[in-house]
């Protein structure tokens, strides 16, 4: 069964702006939801990771359907390997281009497909998104894992990455996918307390969490390392996660919450970065400070480019 993307787990940067108008350190309170008095005050004897939103989580990972706990995680298909298998005939995908902060349909938007993370080699030219934001395109015989580029002027770069779909049929509907607008991106540091303005030149990777049952994640830590399998950060780089559908400050939301989202601002540009996410996986693991890498996934960081995905467990031949 295919994982869902961004456009219903990550309901995504566009809480920003709307907000804005109208992956716990051992001081730290854990997940809070974001409505308490701390903003502003850093907790007892932090985490030295506290300040870039990875400092050891307070709690065992959780599973989450629409927002309430369901237990303990599915995590058996982790290390497994993939279930993702080919398409087995060329498909035309069918989908809608809505933009994060109204998530009105965005038309006027050039949309390419590639395979994995081949951005630079769509499988055709763009195409354009109709005013009500409907888009068809081509997904080759043999794709596995592919995404989508999102390009228009008032918008940065969008990338929805590690992507898939059943073998067949020949003709799919796909849920919405979206872009992310230039005015929404720019509010992001103001509102999470990474600056004023957003860094020139730099990227952004989000994306939601979720167990081998499509439940999301709460109780885990993310970051972007350079390195595959350890956690090697990236200068200037900081995680955030969320509360009621907001980013929320490190103060008050130092690990995932049921929503299972996350997003890394200010990430310098890379040709490979890992997003990563880690979590205890059960009592005697936080007991024994013994951290799981539940997900990873290889992606390009590029400037001016919000790069989301959509993260399960671990599994080999992805």
């Amino acid at each position: 069964m295919r994982t869902r993307s961004l456009a219903t787990g990550l309901a995504s940067i566009g809480w920003i702006v709307t907000a804005a108008l109208a992956g716990a350190c051992g001081g730290g309170g854990g997940v809070s939801d974001g409505t308490d008095a701390t903003d502003g005050i850093a907790p007892d004897a932090p985490d030295p990771n506290y300040g870039i939103g990875f400092a050891k989580p307070a709690a065992v990972l959780q599973a989450n359907a629409a927002g309430a706990s369901v237990g303990a995680p599915d995590l058996s298909c982790l290390g497994t390997p993939t279930a993702v298998v080919a398409a087995a005939t060329d498909i035309t995908l069918a989908t809608k281009v809505t933009d994060f902060e109204h998530k009105q349909a965005s038309g006027n938007v050039q949309v390419t497909a590639f395979a994995g993370t081949a951005v630079g080699t769509p499988f055709d030219p763009a195409v354009t998104s109709a005013s009500d934001g409907t888009v068809s395109v081509r997904i080759p015989a043999g794709t596995k894992l592919f995404g989508f580029k999102m390009t228009k002027s008032d918008s940065l770069d969008t990338l929805l990455l590690n992507q898939f779909i059943p073998a067949t049929p020949a003709a799919q509907s796909y849920e919405n996918i979206q872009n992310v607008l230039l005015a929404t991106a720019n509010t992001i540091p103001a509102l999470v307390g990474a600056g004023d303005d957003r860094v020139p030149g730099t990227g952004v990777l989000a994306g939601a969490v979720r167990d081998c049952q499509a439940h999301e994640l709460s109780n885990f830590i993310a970051t972007v390392s350079s390195t595959r399998g350890t956690p090697t950060f990236l200068p200037g780089a900081s995680t955030y996660y969320f509360a009621n559908g907001l980013p929320i400050r490190h103060q008050r939301h130092e690990a995932s919450g049921p929503d299972g989202l996350f997003a890394v601002l200010n990430i310098p540009p890379s040709t490979t970065a890992y997003v990563q996410a880690w979590g205890y996986a059960s009592a005697a693991d936080l007991a024994a400070g013994q951290l799981t890498l539940v997900a990873e996934f290889a992606t390009p960081v590029i400037a001016e480019t919000v790069v989301t995905g959509s993260y399960r467990p671990l599994r080999t031949g992805e």
